[in-house]
């Protein structure tokens, strides 16, 4: 009866602790992807500011060559086709790493800025270089440079508005997960925490109990009773046994049953004379 009831509470904990850990595996879970997109937030940072940076090169580029066929000024072309190479080299960076539906667009900036790089490098600087300045200008009109550099502007503007929108969405996404892991983990977790200390007060008391009644039932037995442990050694003995044996209770708990049993052996002979061994 007594193991019936001991397995009984043992399942009893073992279903409570089940609920523990899978609560503790659902926050871990929360947890692991509010951190997963805090960390992406570096990144999606990065993007944002690249888009930007890009937008900013590319007036620069526009400015040398507004520059040089204004002046002639070696240094703007010189400085037009830096920033014009290194404006095309950031394009395809963004291209290799954009996701596949954001690719179209950068690929419409590149096809763009190429055709912008031809028509300024045949066309315009040749007729600045010869001084027909005038001329530069009407081919600047006629080829759609001006017309191509601000298209360019306006699709990263486009690209810059579309992950500004992906960070506010990853910001409302790391929000609400991050609201999610606290409900549970504050609430759920104390609901649970306060059921494990209940059934385990619950537990401990009720086994307290079986052990004061076992304990009484013993003390008051007309008959000698000892309990002893698996290592041999005496746990409890009545005062029956006490009275039986005629030994000291105190001085009995704790040592071998089979020294102390020794110790006390009467042998009866064929008299009914009690005898010690």
């Amino acid at each position: 009866m007594t193991f019936a009831l001991d397995r009984k509470m043992l399942l009893k904990v073992a279903l409570i602790l089940g609920l523990a850990a899978l609560l503790v595996a659902s926050i871990a879970v929360s947890t692991a992807r509010v951190l997963a997109n805090v960390n992406r937030m570096p990144e999606q940072v990065d993007k944002v500011l690249t888009a930007g940076l890009l937008h900013d090169h590319l007036v620069q580029e526009s400015y040398a060559i507004k520059g040089y066929m204004l002046y002639g000024s070696a240094d703007y072309l010189a400085a037009f086709r830096q920033r014009n190479g290194a404006n095309r080299r950031e394009i395809e960076e963004l291209l290799a790493v954009v996701r596949p539906a954001r690719k179209p667009l950068v690929r419409e900036i590149l096809d763009k800025h190429d055709a912008y790089t031809e028509a300024c490098e045949s066309k315009i600087i040749p007729l600045v270089a010869a001084g027909d300045t005038a001329g530069a200008a009407k081919a600047a009109r006629d080829t759609g440079a001006a017309r191509l550099i601000q298209e360019m502007l306006d699709l990263t503007s486009r690209l810059q508005e579309m992950r500004l929108a992906d960070t506010r969405a990853l910001l409302a996404r790391t929000q609400e997960r991050t609201v999610q892991a606290l409900v549970f983990g504050c609430g759920v977790g104390l609901a649970v925490l306060a059921a494990v200390f209940g059934a385990s007060s619950l537990a401990l008391g009720r086994t307290a109990l079986e052990n004061m009644t076992y304990r009484l039932v013993l003390r008051r037995a007309q008959t000698g009773i000892v309990v002893v442990r698996r290592d041999g050694r005496v746990h409890f003995i009545n005062r029956a046994a006490v009275s039986l044996l005629g030994i000291d209770r105190e001085s009995a708990v704790g040592r071998p049953w089979a020294g102390l049993l020794t110790d006390r052996l009467y042998v009866v002979n064929a008299g009914g004379e009690i005898n010690p061994p």
